[in-house]
C-alpha cells in the first residue's frame, strides 16, 4: 500500500508542477499506482484518484487522453515501446 502511495505522489507531483515534458513518466507512475491499488483491493481509492485527476487536470490535453486509456485498462499510446508504435504507423501508411 505504501508503494502505491509513493507512485501516486510521484505522478501527481509532475502533474501539479505542469511539466508536460514528463507526462509520460507521470502516466507510468499512475499505472503502477493503479496496479498496486487494485491488487490490494483498494478500488475506491483508485476511483477517487481518477475523479480528482479529471477534475483538476482535465484541460491538460496532452496528458488526459492517455490517462483515459489507462483508466479503461488499455496501455496508453505514449507508453508503448517505440518499435510497436512505428510498426502500427507504418502498417497504416502502407494500407492507405
Amino acid at each position: 500500500m505504501a508503494s502505491a502511495k509513493v507512485s501516486r505522489a510521484l505522478g501527481m507531483r509532475i502533474l501539479n508542477a505542469k511539466k508536460s515534458k514528463y507526462y509520460h513518466i507521470a502516466l507510468q507512475r499512475l499505472m503502477k499506482a493503479k496496479e498496486l491499488y487494485l491488487r490490494a483491493g483498494k478500488d475506491d481509492i483508485w476511483k477517487r484518484l481518477v475523479i480528482e485527476i479529471k477534475d483538476k487536470h482535465g484541460r491538460k490535453y496532452s496528458f488526459i487522453e492517455d490517462f483515459e486509456e489507462l483508466v479503461k485498462g488499455k496501455t496508453p499510446e505514449s507508453l508503448k515501446p517505440i518499435k510497436n508504435r512505428l510498426k502500427e504507423r507504418w502498417g497504416r501508411q502502407i494500407a492507405q
